[in-house]
């Protein structure tokens, strides 16, 4: 699966839970993770986009996710 592949179905799963959790309530958490230690909690905020929940340093709650914190290298394509 190439990186374009992976952000197509990500942007995916996010359109289908920005609808789930304003229909139901639902809410997702994403965790965040850099060299494999937890970074920070992120949520679907207005508009479908990541925002944080429990931000790292430098980062505010509310705050929206900048895009480098948000790809998944895709380790299989290397």
């Amino acid at each position: 699966m190439n990186q374009g592949s992976l952000r197509r179905r990500l942007e995916r799963v996010e359109s289908r839970a920005s609808q789930t959790s304003t229909m139901t309530g639902i809410r997702i958490v994403f965790c965040h993770a850099r060299e494999g230690r937890p970074t920070g909690v992120s949520v679907l905020g207005p508009g479908g986009r990541l925002v944080w929940l429990d931000p790292p340093a430098g980062c505010r709650e509310g705050e929206q996710v900048q895009e480098e914190d948000q790809l998944v290298p895709d380790r299989m394509a290397a």
